[in-house]
């Protein structure tokens, strides 16, 4: 390139970029009215699920502060738990606000974003009850290692080596073996560790989180999505609603009485509702969802069978 193209480039350039910064208020303004254009139309769709995802997260607060009021320093036990309470404490106050995170991407319209939140949130809560399983020394062991180097990059749990059913395992203790050893029902536990796994490529640049993401997967076109979408927003509030429920639960298992077993069973009671009014909209406005009449079909029971008669 001569002396006299490159000065022309770069002016060429400068003219541009004047442009740009001279109308680019008005640009996002514009933009800023599709934006909301598109949130009305997701809100008319999704809002029942949205509005029962909030509330768990009100209600789940709420109790957390009955609970706190009621057993922080006063159990007869908490001197024996201490560790325990605070590792599990902190743990549960990071789900709420990924929870809450995971909320303001759906309503966004971010399924693929809210879905890798998830992963932590599920990893919080195998965290939460394999602490609750094992005890104070892991527990303690689970904050200690909170000091270590921030930089310094780790493989695996070393503080898990506290429990007992790794006392004499010498290799890395992965977040797999620790899923693997915690009291989780038999029958579903397959499944999370499948969804999980898919999790995981989400949230990596595999190919599979790359070409087969949430925000497509009711199109049978090859679109690329490149911001927000209305599709698959059911699987991650879903999933997002079972951890929290199971973290929430861990927590409150340390102390637990008639009330907290009650509210305990009204937060698994509402991630039915959850679902009720998530698998409502798909059911409505999504019906090409792979599955989604047979999964519908377990919270609308007769009437699904009904609608499909009229």
């Amino acid at each position: 390139m001569t002396d006299e193209q490159r000065k022309a480039l770069d002016d060429l350039v400068n003219e541009n970029v004047a442009l740009m910064e001279e109308i680019m208020f008005e640009r996002i303004l514009f933009q800023n009215n599709l934006e909301n254009e598109f949130s009305g139309r997701l809100m008319q769709k999704w809002w029942r699920g949205f509005a029962a995802l909030e509330s768990m997260y009100l209600m789940t607060i709420e109790y957390v502060n009955d609970y706190k009021d009621k057993y922080y320093k006063k159990h007869d036990k908490w001197e024996s738990l201490s560790h325990t309470q605070f590792a599990l404490k902190n743990i549960h106050g990071r789900a709420c606000q990924v929870f809450s995170e995971i909320i303001c991407l759906l309503k966004n319209g971010y399924a693929d974003g809210s879905f890798a939140r998830w992963r932590t949130l599920f990893e919080l809560s195998v965290f939460a009850i394999f602490i609750r399983e094992n005890g104070d020394d892991v527990a303690l062991a689970f904050i200690q290692q909170s000091d270590d180097n921030l930089w310094e990059f780790q493989t695996g749990a070393e503080w898990a080596k506290d429990a007992a059913c790794f006392k004499n395992d010498s290799s890395v203790v992965s977040f797999a073996k620790i899923f693997k050893s915690i009291n989780f029902p038999s029958d579903t536990k397959t499944f999370w560790q499948k969804q999980y796994r898919f999790s995981c490529k989400v949230v990596h640049a595999s190919p599979q989180g790359t070409l087969k993401r949430l925000a497509n997967s009711g199109t049978e076109e090859n679109i690329i999505p490149v911001g927000r979408s209305e599709w698959g927003l059911h699987s991650p509030a879903e999933h997002a609603a079972h951890s929290f429920l199971q973290v929430t639960t861990a927590f409150f298992s340390t102390f637990a009485d008639v009330e907290v077993l009650f509210q305990a069973h009204v937060l698994r009671k509402w991630v039915d509702i959850i679902c009720k009014h998530l698998y409502e909209t798909v059911r409505e406005c999504f019906p090409d969802v792979p599955n989604a009449k047979e999964i519908a079909s377990k919270y609308f029971g007769e009437e699904q069978e009904n609608d499909e008669d009229k």
